[in-house]
């Protein structure tokens, strides 16, 4: 099993080697695991309005590094709330926390955060009369012009 959007050297950019292997007790398959979970909850925060699945496949140097910042702070608090869910330490929590609310706040319809990533193409159904959606029954728009 790999990682699917993090490469291990993004967790040296928050957390020591040490670190991470006290977290994970030498078991990268944990963080592995946890960053599956990561990636679903914050395909789900953002709502549908950004094609994230084309954002987690890009690699390198292509990524978004917001969108790297905020998954590793998600993982990197799930994993320590893993094991001493008590003991995380307060600025852990405030980085997940601001995460979360900035995918909550991006996955907002009317919301003017724009991190840049790929607009998800939203089908609207088709054009012509009862078929269309969102018409309650409606009949199609009559053109009033008179010329």
């Amino acid at each position: 099993m790999a990682f699917a959007f993090l490469i291990i050297g993004d967790f040296d950019t928050r957390i020591t080697e040490i670190e991470r292997d006290a977290i994970t007790g030498n078991v990268d398959s944990i963080l592995e695991t946890i960053e599956r979970d990561v990636l679903e909850e914050v395909k789900a925060l953002t709502n549908n309005r950004f094609d994230m699945d084309a954002e987690f496949a890009l690699s390198g140097a292509n990524r978004s590094s917001l969108l790297v910042r905020f998954v590793l702070d998600i993982v990197i608090y799930e994993a320590l709330s893993r094991n001493k869910p008590r003991q995380i330490p307060e600025f852990r929590v405030k980085r997940a926390d601001d995460a979360r609310d900035f995918m909550e706040a991006v996955g907002k319809p009317r919301s003017n955060v724009n991190p840049g990533w790929t607009k998800k193409e939203i089908d609207q159904g088709t054009t012509s009369g009862r078929d269309r959606v969102g018409t309650w029954g409606s009949y199609d728009r009559q053109d009033t012009n008179l010329d």
